[in-house]
């Protein structure tokens, strides 16, 4: 019988969450919704870093923003809860966009110090806009309401809680599995790659910052459903270095891992505040060492025969089989089989197998040509009577004009289908 470890997995994490209330205690369904919370601020910065490669570290300072804007909504309007968590999640994926078209054109340690800097300057603004937050005195949040009843209690916020982190999971399932987060991926291995395919990078990075910034929103807006109080202390610069080895430990690029390190980095992190002082000493040492044994995180712990057999509903990147597994099919033709089985690569033998047009989608290259991925300096070029020599790399790609990209292994990571998916963007 073949075991699919995600679907049981979920089976089992339904049937104890299903069983909680009835058995648990006030304490423990707290931590639990908690770390539903954890669960999506976990998802959200896997989007950002894990989908889309950009080191970002400014979570917590989106998800202090969906926590005052829901209470600001609940306090000043009392409104279904529905709507403040809603609300959040629109503004935070507002900033989240601006955010991204500020910090585009910045990599690696300059993207990095950037979105530290406005999150360190978010929790200033927590800090001193006593007229909005309070400031240091923190800020009390009115019991959330879900069409006239109160959410008092953290059993009566538990199903809520619950179903919301249970929705952004599908979602974040459904999103790796799209074109835009086929997308997201490209990007990640490449950029030039990706915009010689037809995919705007800039827009996929901003749209990947829009969408992480909004999951914190939610999960923002989903504290103050159990939530009464909120201080700005709790919302530095540490709480994104949390979650940020959630994502680390889990498994950076799985969905998986992000929900497997939120649920144990989120138990750690209650067990260690009796020992507040070894806290950071603590987290530091989980982190050293699942970088250095274990870089592929906790959903590496998987057998690979469960992930080689199907492809994962949890979005995980897919296994691609080793070049051994080519063969000769009875017609002569090269074959090799994808993740479902099916033939992606032909060729003679003798030949180089080359992805066929079905794969390479909608993109057929006219030309072969490596201006659109430089800038010109000089002369022109045109095409059916139109100037295209400063057209980006996207734009070219979608007229039909191919970029020849010297980097044979520049989308190595991307499985034959993805390429199906970004194909269609030319």
């Amino acid at each position: 019988m073949k075991m699919d470890f995600d679907k049981w997995g979920l089976a089992a994490l339904a049937v104890v969450l299903a069983v909680l209330p009835f058995t648990a205690s006030g304490y423990v369904l707290y931590i639990v919704n908690l770390l539903m919370i954890y669960i999506v601020l976990a998802l959200g910065l896997h989007i950002v870093i894990g989908e889309t490669g950009q080191f970002a570290l400014s979570h917590a300072a989106f998800y202090g923003i969906g926590i005052y804007a829901a209470g600001i909504i609940n306090n000043a309007w009392h409104l279904n809860f529905a709507v403040s968590v809603l609300a959040a999640g629109v503004i935070t994926a507002a900033l989240g966009y601006l955010l991204g078209a500020l910090a585009i054109r910045m990599r690696d340690i300059y993207l990095a110090l950037s979105t530290f800097a406005f999150g360190e300057a978010m929790q200033w603004v927590f800090l001193n806009w006593t007229e909005v937050t309070n400031g240091s005195n923190g800020y009390q949040m009115s019991r959330a309401r879900f069409f006239g009843f109160e959410l008092t209690s953290d059993l009566r916020a538990y199903p809520f809680v619950v179903l919301g982190a249970a929705l952004m999971l599908w979602l974040t399932v459904r999103l790796s599995r799209s074109q835009p987060g086929a997308a997201f991926r490209a990007v990640r291995e490449s950029d030039v790659a990706a915009q010689a395919m037809g995919i705007d990078a800039n827009v996929v990075k901003r749209v990947a910052f829009m969408c992480s910034a909004a999951y914190a929103g939610v999960a923002g807006g989903l504290y103050t459903t159990f939530a009464s109080f909120i201080h700005p202390e709790s919302l530095g610069f540490w709480t994104t270095i949390l979650i940020l080895i959630m994502i680390v430990v889990g498994g950076i690029g799985s969905v998986r891992g992000a929900v497997i390190g939120a649920l144990i980095f989120g138990l750690i992190s209650e067990l260690l505040r009796q020992v507040l002082s070894f806290q950071e000493i603590i987290y530091g040492l989980i982190l050293i060492g699942f970088m250095m044994f274990a870089p592929r995180g906790c959903s590496a712990a998987v057998p690979a025969r469960a992930r080689r057999r199907r492809p994962s509903p949890m979005g995980e990147p897919a296994h691609e089989p080793s070049d051994d597994a080519v063969d000769q099919g009875p017609d002569g033709a090269l074959r090799r089989p994808d993740r479902r089985g099916r033939p992606v690569l032909r060729g003679r033998p003798g030949a180089d197998p080359r992805p066929d047009r079905a794969q390479r989608g909608r993109q057929v290259h006219h030309l072969q040509l490596h201006f659109p991925l430089l800038r010109s300096h000089g002369g022109s070029i045109a095409l059916a009577g139109s100037d295209i020599t400063r057209r980006g790399a996207s734009e070219m790609a979608a007229l039909g004009v191919g970029a020849h990209v010297p980097e044979p292994g520049a989308l190595q990571r991307v499985t034959a289908e993805e390429s199906v998916l970004l194909g269609t963007y030319a």
